[in-house]
């Protein structure tokens, strides 16, 4: 784990150094679509770590802070490892790609026994509050053996973005902030918190929307490791 430690807190530090500022000064970015949920068409194909309610006790403690933000319940929290197709309003999905995606990740995760993630901090960008997670080289070499997989049938990969670090997502700004100050202030304070170490025993599949709605969301496939 201390061989990705360094570069994953630097990546956090340059994250929490771009926005402080930002939210200080309310100048974030909000996402309108948490204002109708119900409307929100965009879906996409994810291979996810759930995490369930490990963050309960930050998230309630963030909550008497701005209480009237978007606050990832404990069914909808996860990691994401890698997106074959980002969620988009656009995306058809093809019912033979989803069988060979699942063929590689019954190909791929045989190969792949259990591991740890840290969780450690808080950090945030712009639109959102996330918790710092730390890993070993385990999860890098599952995300690049999937992609050289999926790129090596000659199918789709569209990732939203090439996901390099493990953090959860555990905020997004649906309005402007009542109490920025005081946010910041408090993730400040929670930057080097401990927030304990999460055995991944299980892998899911799915057909999910932008924030991994319980609701909006279908499992594909369920791998446990061992």
């Amino acid at each position: 784990m201390e061989n990705y430690r360094k570069a994953l807190q630097e990546s956090y530090d340059v994250m929490w150094n771009s926005s402080k500022e930002s939210l200080l000064n309310n100048e974030i970015n909000i996402d309108i679509n948490l204002s109708n949920l119900e409307k929100d068409k965009r879906f996409g194909l994810t291979v996810l770590i759930p995490l369930g309610d490990i963050f309960l006790k930050v998230i309630n403690q963030l909550k008497e802070i701005e209480p009237e933000q978007y606050f990832y319940p404990a069914t909808d929290t996860h990691i994401t490892i890698i997106d074959f197709i980002g969620a988009s309003e656009e995306v058809v999905f093809d019912e033979e790609q989803i069988k060979i995606y699942k063929k590689i990740l019954d190909e791929v995760l045989k190969d792949f026994s259990k591991f740890n993630l840290e969780f450690k901090g808080l950090t945030a960008s712009k639109g959102a509050v996330m918790v710092q997670g730390f890993f070993n080289d385990e999860l890098q070499k599952l995300r690049e053996r999937l992609r050289e997989e999926v790129n090596g049938r000659g199918i789709e990969l569209k990732e939203r973005y090439k996901v390099g670090t493990a953090h959860s997502t555990i905020i997004r700004f649906k309005k402007k902030l009542q109490n920025p100050k005081a946010l910041v202030n408090k993730i400040e304070k929670m930057r080097d918190i401990d927030l304990g170490t999460f055995e991944v025993k299980k892998i899911l599949f799915v057909l999910h929307d932008w924030y991994n709605l319980k609701d909006k969301t279908k499992i594909l496939a369920e791998y446990e490791l061992c």
